[in-house]
């Protein structure tokens, strides 16, 4: 990430992510969002940046009867799409995750998506931006 690209985001009118998040979690949790962060910041992890915040863990995905099976569970996330997948720790080859708020059902249940395909998908929203100057 450049350092311009930083700089821009900073003194821009965008909410800080960790604003957008405790705005969010007001609207469409019933956890605190201080409470949610302790959490993960304990048993989890915590990537908090000028330009995007993610709150993630391990998560066994097996169904019962079958051999463990882990992924990542992203309680939340918001920023662009490719630096979130490039803060994850290590590459696990599912990600899960809830899509809550902005029009979605509450109890939509839980998605699991390849993270190579979430990859796939973030270089080709950033090439698009970068084709309309945007990024």
């Amino acid at each position: 990430m450049t350092t311009s690209l930083i700089t821009n985001f900073i003194a821009s009118q965008q909410p800080k992510p960790i604003e957008f998040a405790r705005v969010f979690y007001g609207l469409y949790n019933n956890v605190p969002f201080e409470a949610d962060l302790a959490e993960y910041l304990n048993n989890g992890f915590v990537v908090v940046r000028p330009t995007c915040i993610l709150l993630m863990r391990l998560a066994n995905i097996a169904k019962k009867g079958e051999p463990e099976e882990i992924a990542w569970y992203v309680r939340f996330a918001y920023g662009n799409l490719l630096e979130i997948c490039q803060a994850f720790p290590a590459y696990l080859p599912k990600v899960v995750f809830n899509r809550v708020g902005f029009g979605k059902p509450i109890n939509a249940g839980l998605h699991t998506v390849d993270y190579n395909r979430v990859v796939a998908l973030a270089k080709s929203q950033q090439r698009a931006r970068n084709h309309n100057g945007q990024g």
